[in-house]
């Protein structure tokens, strides 16, 4: 099993439910790409450290998944490469021994 975690942000211009269902639809693609969602934390609007397509906040999640996908980080990027309201976005693998602290 593969453990993953995904940054994404969402456009500052969104109201809360566009927000929630933009994460919705996240959650719907990761599960579509058979990975199992642990955990998922809005961080709400914070400002970015640079603008990225000229706006200076952006709201922050935070997905936490496991898999066994091996193709799912391609995949799932690039969904989010096109799809409108993500301003950036980044996976990085987690150790188990990571996670399972997490969970303690």
């Amino acid at each position: 099993m593969r453990y993953y975690e995904t940054l994404f942000i969402i456009s500052s211009d969104y109201k809360q439910d566009k927000i929630s269902y933009l994460i919705d639809s996240v959650e719907k693609q990761v599960k579509k790409l058979d990975a199992n969602i642990l955990t998922t934390n809005d961080w709400g609007k914070r400002k970015l450290a640079y603008r990225i397509d000229g706006e200076k906040y952006g709201n922050y999640v935070l997905i936490k998944v496991e898999t066994e996908n091996s193709d799912y980080v391609s995949e799932l990027e690039s969904w989010m490469k096109y799809t409108e309201g993500i301003l950036s976005y980044l996976t990085v693998r987690l150790d188990e021994q990571a996670v399972e602290k997490e969970n303690q």
